[in-house]
C-alpha cells in the first residue's frame, strides 16, 4: 500500500508577491510539515489551510500520513519571497 505525495500549488523559486501556498494530499490523508529543516512527521504542523508566504525565505518539508500511520515520500520546496509592494 503506498501513501502518494504532498502536491503544492506553486512551484518553488523566487517571487516577488505574497504567495497564497496551498497543500494538497492525491488520497486526501493528512499532511504534516516544518520550515525549520527538520523532516516532518505525525508530530509536526498539521496542514489546514492555505499559507500565505511574505518576506523571507521558506524550506518546507511535507509528508502525508494515512490513518494507519503509513507514510508516504517527503516532499521539499523551497521559496524566497521579495515582497516589496507594502
Amino acid at each position: 500500500f503506498m501513501v502518494g505525495m504532498p502536491v503544492f500549488s506553486h512551484e518553488e523559486g523566487v517571487y516577488n508577491k505574497i504567495v497564497p501556498l496551498k497543500l494538497s494530499s492525491p488520497d486526501g490523508h493528512n499532511i504534516f510539515y516544518t520550515l525549520d529543516g527538520t523532516m516532518p512527521n505525525e508530530k509536526s504542523q498539521l496542514y489546514k489551510e492555505t499559507i500565505f508566504l511574505e518576506d523571507g525565505v521558506y524550506e518546507f518539508h511535507a509528508i502525508c500520513i494515512d490513518e494507519h500511520g503509513v507514510k508516504g515520500e517527503t516532499v521539499s520546496r523551497k521559496y524566497v519571497i521579495n515582497f516589496v509592494g507594502r
